[in-house]
């Protein structure tokens, strides 16, 4: 919207940043960063000031605009089991896990 990535991960919750318009649900986002923050671990970081980055902002660009990472790890209660995963502002998204098991994750 401004050329900027917004860094206040509780803000980007909010209905403004989050809705069904773009996949967000922003009470299950709320959800994890709160009640089920020892299952979620999110984080995000932003460096506005650079210039190496894609930039969406028009005029777009390959390079020249601000930089972001949003990560997630998700631990299964009760086992060693976790997913990692990030993406940053190309669109490069990582995602691992450990171990061969997948167990279920109930949230119930």
């Amino acid at each position: 919207k401004h050329g900027m990535y917004g860094h206040d991960i509780l803000k980007l919750a909010q209905s403004e940043y989050c809705n069904a318009g773009n996949g967000c649900n922003p009470a299950d986002v709320l959800r994890a960063l709160t009640e089920l923050s020892d299952v979620f671990d999110f984080s995000l970081r932003v460096d506005n000031s650079a210039t190496s980055c894609v930039k969406y902002n028009v005029p777009a660009n390959f390079s020249g605009g601000p930089c972001f990472e949003a990560a997630l790890k998700l631990t299964v209660p009760q086992t060693n089991f976790e997913v990692r995963g990030s993406i940053r502002e190309d669109r490069y998204l990582n995602v691992s896990f450990n171990g061969s098991e997948r167990p279920c994750l109930d949230l119930t």
